[in-house]
């Protein structure tokens, strides 16, 4: 899994409530354009599935650029994933995402 660890010091000993990194620091900006479908069905996974799921597992004041990093990783980790996701996308024949869905 590709990830940027934190380095545990003093004041990053508990992951539950130190964020992985904060502005300034390693972070860059970087602007996603997605459609409006895509964003919204997002904002409702993250408030639903994502959010919650965090907070049960005892994971406080995760930032937006957190879950951004995440994604990015997850892209980085599974690179054939988003080429299907492209080609479905544009409707490219053989473009199969349905089995990705129960991993």
């Amino acid at each position: 899994m590709t990830t940027g660890e934190q380095t545990v010091t003093e004041e990053t000993a508990d992951p539950f409530k130190t964020r992985a990194f904060e502005y300034g620091e390693e972070a860059t900006q970087f602007p996603f354009y997605v459609r409006e479908a895509t964003l919204e069905a997002w904002q409702d996974a993250d408030d639903v599935e994502i959010t919650p799921a965090l907070v049960q597992d005892g994971v406080k004041d995760v930032s937006t650029s957190e879950k951004h990093d995440a994604m990015v990783q997850m892209a980085l980790d599974h690179p054939d994933l988003l080429v299907e996701y492209i080609k479905e996308a544009r409707g490219i024949p053989d473009a199969d995402t349905d089995t990705f869905s129960d991993e």
